[in-house]
Parts: C-alpha cells; structure tokens; sequence
C-alpha cells in the first residue's frame, strides 16, 4: 500500500468514526473491496486498535446477510483464526520478553508508578490461580483483551493450557459476534451504543473494584 493510499484510508477512518453508519458505510466497503483480509486484520490488531475484532465481525455478518458477498461461516473462521494468531503473538512476547521487556516497554515515569515488580508477582500468582477463568472472560472485556495474554506469558502460565482456554473463548466471542451481526446488523447503531455502554460500565467497574481494594489494604495496615 502507498504512502498516498494509507493517508486516503486513514483520512476516511477519522471520518467514519464520526457516526456509526458512516462506520458501518467504511467498514462495508473494506469488506467489499477486500474481503475476508479485511476480517482477519481487524482481529489481528485488535491489541492496538481496541474493538477493530468485534466491528469487523459485526459488520463482516452482516455484509453476508445483506448482500451474500462474504459468508457467515468463513466469517467466523477466519475472525477466529486472526485473534488466535493475535493472542498466541502476545502470549510469546511476554512469556520470551519477560519483565524485562515490560520495563522497555513501559518506560514513562506514570506507568511505572503502577508497574512495578511487586505488581508483576501479582499477576503471576492470579494466573497461577485463576488463569483459565482470566483467559475465557478476558476476551470479552474491553482493555483485557490486549493485555490478557501478554499477562498469561509474563505469568509462565502452560502454553497448553492457555492454549486450550484461549481457543474456547475465541470460539465463543466469534459465533456471537458474527451471528449478532447477521441477524441484527440493521440495528448497527444500536449494536455500536450497546458496546459502548459495556465498555464503560465495565471501566467503572473495574475502577470501582480498584479503589475497594485500596482502601480495604489501607484499613488493614492501620
């Protein structure tokens, strides 16, 4: 792709973002113009473009409904394979990088004031204990899905058993999303609305449960 090309397609991005049916309106043309690449880099890069997995897969199942370009089934197939090649990558760059590659990678003073060793060690023995429940849920949390199997790899968590639970999760998250977007892609705007309302009510929650766990060791320690 030319220099020319990616300043077009990124100048059309910023623009769809503006409203959910010119997102539709962008995403369908892609998938046109593309086809089934379009569904696997969308999941591919889903950890660093957030959300890119769940809109191609809406917006691939619909496309199959309205025009039968593209097929649900391949869909689905290859969304799955695309986040399974995304999440193994994440889990072999922390478990090969290990800590010390975090500290490259987080090197401003803000995140190392919340990445330190100690909180590492923690990672480690959540995965240790709660890695399977972490892998499956964590592929429909916003935010966990980038960083859940970079976690699992700086954890030493069995590959095999990431594996296993990884798979299960992708499976699900790629029939839900590619179904919910071939049987009710006419509702997009609804479909975006409600994903975005997850994803902060699941911010809140996650941002409520870290100030109960602060001040409950801040109790403890008086």
């Amino acid at each position: 792709m030319s220099t020319k090309m990616a300043g077009a397609l990124l100048t059309d991005l910023r623009s769809a973002l503006s409203s959910p049916e010119e997102l539709l309106e962008f995403l369908t043309r892609l998938l046109t113009e593309h086809g089934y690449l379009i569904v696997f880099l969308g999941a591919a890069l889903d950890f660093c473009l957030p959300s890119s997995g769940d809109l191609v897969m809406l917006a691939g199942g619909w496309l199959a409904n309205s025009t039968g370009d593209i097929h649900l089934i391949y869909v689905i197939l290859i969304g799955a394979l695309g986040a399974a090649v995304c999440d193994s990558t994440m889990y072999w760059t922390g478990r090969i990088g290990g800590y010390a590659f975090v500290n490259r990678l987080f090197r401003s003073r803000l995140l190392r004031r919340f990445l330190k060793p100690r909180h590492l060690r923690r990672v480690e023995k959540w995965f240790y204990l709660h890695g399977g429940k972490t892998v499956l849920f964590g592929r429909f949390t916003p935010g966990m899905r980038a960083a859940m199997p970079l976690s699992a790899g700086l954890s030493k968590m069995l590959y095999p058993r990431f594996l296993a639970f990884d798979l299960l999760a992708i499976s699900l998250w790629a029939v839900s999303m590619g179904s919910i977007g071939f049987l009710f892609g006419e509702y997009w705007e609804v479909i975006i609305t409600a994903l975005q309302s997850y994803g902060r009510a699941v911010a809140l929650l996650a941002a409520a449960l870290v100030v109960a766990l602060l001040i409950y060791r801040r109790q403890r320690r008086r």
